[in-house]
């Protein structure tokens, strides 16, 4: 087996950023929502880490217009979305450690989540 092969087979999100990753345009520098496992990106990616989904929720405070013009201040070009890794509202604490959480109005503001 390849190394590819055993990290996907261990890891069962490597496959699912493999094809994000192959999907972004060179020059792209964008914002990964529902997964923190950022080193697997060979791109320019933001992201949150553990229990850093509150941070990255705050991102889309406001209406859509006012989250757009956040994320272009920061230089973001494109939005990857792990839907399985959002949710709205989770008690378990390792969701809450992995994932994103998003309130009804921050998932409108996203516009596309």
């Amino acid at each position: 087996m390849s190394d590819n092969e055993i990290v996907a087979a261990v890891r069962p999100s490597y496959s699912n950023i493999q094809f994000a990753d192959a999907n972004l345009p060179e020059d792209s520098r964008a914002l990964v929502l529902g997964m923190n496992e950022l080193y697997w990106f060979s791109h320019r990616v933001r992201g949150g880490g553990n229990f850093d989904g509150p941070r990255i929720a705050s991102l889309f405070d406001g209406d859509t217009s006012r989250a757009r013009a956040r994320l272009q201040a920061m230089g973001l070009t494109h939005i990857v979305i792990f839907p399985d890794g959002l949710f709205e509202a989770a008690s378990d604490v390792k969701r809450r450690e992995r994932d994103t959480s998003l309130t009804a109005a921050q998932n409108t503001a996203c516009g596309i989540c």
